[in-house]
């Protein structure tokens, strides 16, 4: 498993009870599960920390699965700290030879600067329907996002969107909770002739304005966080 660009716990400061009680705050925020044909990016899942305290995990304090939601069969988590109000983006199921070009893909798609981790376990999104499982060490559910058949989604694959959970669940909307237009790339199923190109409509990495904030109940002591890109 690896990680990119984040800060690691200093020293073990996240116990097992300290751990239980921050992953209250901490929020699957958006999903990405990929596209008909050429994905751009791996699937990836936002966490975002909800609370008004700085949240710390170990190595091994959470876990990412899809519907099994399994410690066993999903990925742990690498150290990581957000603030509040700050998210992270996690890729899961990598093999280890595979992340440097994961990271790349995603920076050329989304753009750099954002905060990633990644997991060699959990597996990834299936467009048929799945779950998003986030489990502590000891395999209860921290936060969990579950969709049906895309078939039966509203999601307007022109140009695609990921899930923003933060905003409901729904397709993620231009302009509404920080949402961007992502870079182009390749995509021959969707894309229109002759070069084939298309965009995501997403948020990966966005810190809410601070109204969003408050709505996640962040309240005063999160006023003034912006996008961090």
């Amino acid at each position: 498993m690896s990680m990119k660009r984040l800060p690691s716990v200093c020293g073990v400061v996240a116990s097992v009870a300290v751990a239980a009680t921050a992953s209250a705050d901490l929020e699957i925020s958006e999903v990405f599960i990929g596209l008909a044909g050429p994905d751009g990016t791996e699937d990836w899942v936002e966490l975002t920390n909800t609370g008004i305290s700085t949240l710390n995990f170990a190595a091994g304090d959470l876990f990412y699965d899809d519907e099994s939601a399994s410690i066993i069969d999903g990925g742990a988590l690498p150290a990581f700290t957000l603030d509040p109000g700050e998210s992270v983006v996690v890729i899961p199921g990598l093999d280890p030879a595979d992340v440097a070009g994961a990271l790349s893909e995603f920076d050329a798609v989304w753009g750099p600067g954002i905060n990633i981790l990644t997991t060699d376990g959990g597996g990834g999104l299936s467009q048929n329907g799945d779950a998003v499982f986030i489990l502590d060490s000891g395999g209860s559910t921290v936060d969990t996002f579950a969709y049906t058949d895309l078939d039966a989604l509203p999601l307007g694959f022109d140009p695609a969107a990921t899930f923003d959970v933060a905003q409901g669940g729904g397709a993620s909307v231009l302009g509404v909770g920080g949402a961007y237009e992502s870079n182009e790339f390749f995509n021959d199923n969707i894309g229109t002739a002759p070069d084939f190109l298309v965009t995501i409509i997403g948020s990966p990495g966005v810190i809410p304005e601070p109204g969003t904030l408050a709505l996640l109940g962040l309240g005063a002591a999160a006023m003034g966080l912006r996008r961090r890109r």
